[in-house]
């Protein structure tokens, strides 16, 4: 039994777990009772439409939980980096200090670079205006710069000197037709040598025409007449010795002009000189006034120099003041880290509560449409190496897939009722029912299967009790259902033997994979009025919740109960005429092969029933409602004296009208007789076939022994006997004809009565002494008529 007291049949071995399964599921933190707990859980209360929208609900919240996390590990990451950054940000500024220092150094290098180099251009300056005059020309000393210098500031003056002008006359004219500027001096120095080269050029052919002259012969002429005169000569030699005379005269002309041209060079140079130290003597003043512009240039590199160590200084304060307040603030990484835990402890239990309300819903889809197994929910969706991110959006698709499949299968199935009255399938249990105020109840598959030849995966909807008896107006009919085992017919196949039936081992079922047992969420109901009473304040077939026993297999075992102390009962229970169970149920059709196996199974059950306490075809008859004639005569005999005899006659239309053309086996006979006095009475049976009476033979009687009728606890003391064909064969009657079945004649005695050993006189007591007398007829069918 499972913990509400309900009798389960448990399967020998327990079904196999999938190893991976297994391996995802501790993976994602579940245990293995909680795998098998989920296995062997009940169905829901809610249903699979109530369940996939809060399942949606449930996912969402942690699709957004998800996001809220992966946001806060971001914003943790980034703390950490601002904190990381700013920790190196300081470590670097600790190491820039002595490069800002070193920059201030150079700086100041620099500036004691252009004075030394300020120093040279002033001596520069110095010596070449010494060589060009004799004044003594001053140079103003290096500028100096304001201290707190800032951009409205004014710069230190420019210096000024004066440019140094020659006294020497440096004018350029044009040398000739090539445009070279020339001073005068070089001008007059190339005019002479262009004099000389003249003059030697003409001293040259002066000597060239003396030496041609001397070959022209003399000519001599005397002036001696008396040998006395003089002679005169006139010949080349006299003409060579004028041109060579002539030479040498142009000879000392270019001579002469040559060293004027050596002179005006000489001067020249002197004025190039001059010219050269003059241009030297302003550069150095330019260079001067350079160099003071460069040294308040590095007087500002130095105070930006200086600036920007003092700035430094002060970044690296702020920058610790940062990092501090990174570690003080609120919202810093320590806050983050207790928010990601704390939010993954959350995120991780809502995805478990959302993993098994999708586990729930999975079993919904399983329980409303019988498909077994189904893998839509699958382990694995948490990966603890990624903080499960992403689970809730897994788990969101196979929620999806589960619902498109639900409205893919949930197919329209056949919807029947079916009223199941006790006092039809078992008397016995209702007359337990009155005398105890409790009787157990099997509805067996052949019960349905008297309605429809080939259903089967029969499904409880809802059920429904009415209780007719007599009561108050304002009387509670307290009665509770409660379903002890079920079963449904889950497939149309046969067994290994082509039995229909279900596995048995000498009536005890046994393990058998074409039926499944369902694990109802609801399995009881108490009733308030007995009519057509659900158990609920209002039977509503969309309820968001499941129905009681909805779901269940109709083959089902049932506990009635009512109140079962005699003191604290509300009404008469004896005035139960019928207890009716409605039950609405669903059931797939297979009209093939399988209902005519159905129908040659149902032939055969109702033809050679095995066992008489389990199967449907009893029939019993309150003689005191049913034939009411009979029990008057019984009570009030017309002869004093005679025999209480009670004689009855059963006909065809006393027995369902599926046995109107089938010979009808009685196998066993029950009386119960309901008496308010104690001890056991006798009792004989006499059946006469009243067929057999018709003229000229007698009726053939059949007369059993004396049989003791003890009190029964279980019937409330009741006296019982009951009469089988293996202790009376006399009990085994037929009927053939199709409307006198036979003539039941029952004479009773109290036990106490032994005055008369063979004789059965009336009873001593008042007629009221026997209050109801039940006779139940257990028969089975025959070959037809």
């Amino acid at each position: 039994m499972d913990i509400d007291g309900v009798k389960r049949q448990l399967a020998l071995f327990a079904p196999p777990i999938d190893p991976a399964m297994l391996i995802n599921a501790a993976a994602q933190g579940l245990s293995l009772g909680s795998i098998l707990s989920d296995l062997s859980s009940p169905p829901p209360i809610y249903r699979f439409t109530y369940l996939i929208q809060k399942a949606n609900e449930f996912v969402s919240e942690v699709k957004s939980l998800g996001s809220t996390l992966l946001s806060v590990l971001e914003k943790k990451d980034a703390e950490e980096l601002g904190r990381l950054r700013a920790s190196h940000e300081t470590m670097m500024l600790d190491l820039m200090t002595a490069i800002k220092e070193r920059q201030l150094l150079d700086a100041k290098a620099v500036r004691e670079g252009l004075l030394k180099s300020r120093d040279i251009a002033k001596f520069r300056f110095k010596y070449y205006t010494q060589l060009i005059t004799d004044e003594d020309i001053q140079v103003p000393g290096e500028p100096t710069l304001d201290a707190n210098v800032n951009s409205e500031s004014q710069l230190p003056a420019d210096t000024t000197l004066e440019d140094i002008v020659p006294d020497v006359d440096v004018s350029l004219v044009d040398s000739d037709e090539s445009g070279v500027k020339l001073i005068k001096k070089e001008k007059g120095e190339i005019d002479d040598l262009e004099t000389a080269r003249f003059w030697q050029i003409s001293a040259q052919s002066a000597e060239g025409l003396a030496a041609l002259a001397h070959i022209i012969p003399t000519v001599s002429a005397d002036g001696k007449p008396l040998g006395v005169g003089a002679g005169a000569s006139w010949g080349g030699t006299q003409l060579g010795n004028a041109f060579s005379a002539g030479g040498k005269i142009f000879d000392f002309i270019a001579n002469f002009s040559t060293q004027s041209a050596i002179i005006g060079a000489k001067m020249a140079s002197y004025i190039r000189r001059e010219q050269e130290w003059t241009l030297q003597a302003n550069l150095a003043a330019k260079e001067i006034i350079q160099l003071d512009k460069q040294i308040t240039s590095a007087d500002i590199r130095i105070q930006i120099a200086q600036k920007e160590l003092d700035n430094h200084k002060k970044q690296i304060e702020n920058s610790k003041e940062v990092e501090q307040f990174l570690q003080d603030k609120f919202t810093n990484q320590e806050l983050y880290q207790w928010m990601k835990e704390q939010l993954f402890s959350v995120y991780k239990q809502s995805f478990n509560m959302a993993f098994d309300m999708a586990k729930k819903v999975e079993r919904c889809y399983q329980y409303e449409l019988g498909i077994e197994p189904i893998n839509f929910i699958q382990y694995g969706y948490w990966d603890n190496t990624m903080q499960g991110l992403c689970a809730g959006e897994k788990l969101q698709l196979a929620l999806r897939q589960l619902e498109k499949s639900y409205i893919e299968e949930n197919k329209r199935e056949l919807e029947l009722t079916k009223n199941v009255s006790i006092a039809l399938l078992n008397p016995l249990a209702l007359e337990e029912l009155r005398t105890t105020g409790k009787c157990f109840l099997t509805i067996p598959e052949e019960a349905y299967d008297l309605d429809y030849q080939g259903h089967y995966f029969r499904r409880i909807k809802s059920i429904s009790i009415s209780i007719p008896c007599i009561a108050g107006p304002y009387t509670t009919i307290n009665c509770s259902l409660r379903l002890l085992k079920n079963s449904v017919r889950i497939n149309t196949s046969m067994n290994e033997s082509g039995e229909y039936a279900h596995n048995n081992d000498e009536g005890m079922w046994i393990d058998d994979d074409r039926f499944r047992e369902s694990n109802v969420p609801v399995k009881a109901i108490a009733t308030s009025t007995a009519q057509r009473d659900s158990g609920m304040f209002e039977l509503n077939f969309r309820d968001e919740r499941y129905l009681p026993f909805e779901g269940a297999g109709a083959l089902s075992d049932w506990k009635i109960e009512l109140t079962q102390d005699t003191d604290l009962r509300l009404f008469d229970y004896s005035t139960i005429s019928d207890i009716i169970m409605h039950i609405s149920y669903t059931a797939r059709e297979d009209a093939g092969t399988f209902k005519n196996s159905v129908v040659t199974h149902l032939k055969e059950f109702i033809k050679n029933v095995a066992d008489l306490s389990t199967q449907p075809m009893m029939r019993m008859f309150s003689l005191k409602h049913e034939f009411s004639s009979e029990w008057y005569k019984f009570l009030n005999p017309t002869v004093a004296g005679s025999d209480q005899i009670l004689s009855l006659t059963l006909r065809r239309e006393h027995f369902p009208f599926f046995t109107k053309d089938r010979m009808i086996n009685v196998k066993k006979v029950q009386v119960l007789m309901k008496t308010n006095r104690s001890g056991e009475y006798k009792m004989i049976l006499s059946i006469t076939d009243i067929a057999s009476a018709l003229p000229p033979a007698s009726p053939n009687i059949i007369t059993s022994s004396e049989i003791t009728m003890p009190e029964n606890v279980t019937y409330d003391n009741m006296q019982i006997a009951t009469l089988t064909a293996d202790s009376a064969a006399t009990v085994n009657i037929n009927v053939e004809d199709m409307d006198v079945f036979r003539e039941l004649t029952l004479r009773f005695r109290h036990s106490t009565d032994v005055s008369v050993p063979q004789k059965y006189n009336q009873l001593k007591t008042d007629p009221q002494e026997i209050s109801d007398m039940f006779v139940i007829l257990h028969y089975c069918l025959g070959d037809e008529i």
